[in-house]
């Protein structure tokens, strides 16, 4: 782990470099938290937009698929977002999963770790899931270093102005729009939790912890559903790299 402190740096450059170029956008959020609703209105019917959001997020998972009315509703009644979550991506003889495995492989982004993702994927098949994700936190600290590393102040300004600006002529958003709002308020949230540098002479957190796990810290029983959580995160950067190149 002598590169460590370097993978800390880049992630810390990175997160530095997207909120500081969203500070004008998370301002506007913060002073108009009614628009919130407004954001989302085109795919929502219900007032458990919100509850389901903030519910995802409790539960460390940056979701980046079609976050649909039935699926809203389902997780503002449900006792178990964690459970229904995994369900969603393990249903139909894992369809949506199957699609997030090879959407993460195929990215031109990610194309560099091809042979890491067939062994991480190799683990995961045999559910050792701790391993697994250890190699995906690999991968990760790889595309942030990546990302930091490339000059998108232009683009994620470009990019966020558009939103705000059609937030205050309440115009709705377009589909990207909507996708990249959420992913923005879930990594936002990930910042203290997966990637919050923690200290190894107190508890370990109850949580998916990058800082815990890759310095072989960690004492807690990964599950499937870590692997999915931390598959998503990958495709959240994806994604917002997809998005900001625009």
């Amino acid at each position: 782990m002598n590169n460590a402190p370097g993978i800390e740096t880049a992630l810390r450059n990175l997160t530095n470099a997207i909120f500081k170029t969203l500070k004008v956008y998370n301002l506007w959020l913060q002073e108009n938290p009614n628009h919130l609703y407004e954001i989302f209105q085109p795919l929502i019917k219900a007032v458990n937009r919100s509850k389901a959001i903030t519910a995802l997020l409790d539960n460390q998972i940056v979701f980046t698929d079609d976050l649909t009315d039935i699926l809203v509703e389902e997780i503002s009644k449900s006792d178990n977002v964690t459970e229904l979550i995994e369900n969603y991506y393990m249903a139909d003889n894992c369809q949506k999963f199957n699609e997030l495995k090879d959407k993460c492989i195929k990215s031109e982004l990610t194309k560099k770790y091809n042979e890491l993702f067939c062994q991480v994927f190799s683990a995961y098949d045999i559910q050792h899931y701790h391993l697994a994700c250890m190699g995906l936190f690999a991968i990760t600290d790889g595309l942030l270093a990546t990302l930091s590393k490339i000059e998108r102040n232009t683009s994620y300004k470009k990019r966020t102005d558009t939103i705000v600006k059609r937030l205050e002529n309440e115009e709705p958003l377009s589909i990207n729009d909507r996708r990249l709002t959420c992913i923005i308020c879930s990594l936002s949230n990930i910042d203290y939790t997966v990637f919050k540098e923690s200290h190894f002479d107190e508890d370990e957190p109850d949580y998916v912890n990058r800082h815990w796990t890759l310095h072989g810290r960690t004492n807690r029983t990964f599950e499937r559903m870590d692997f999915i959580r931390v598959l998503l995160w990958i495709d959240a950067l994806i994604i917002l790299d997809d998005y900001l190149k625009e």
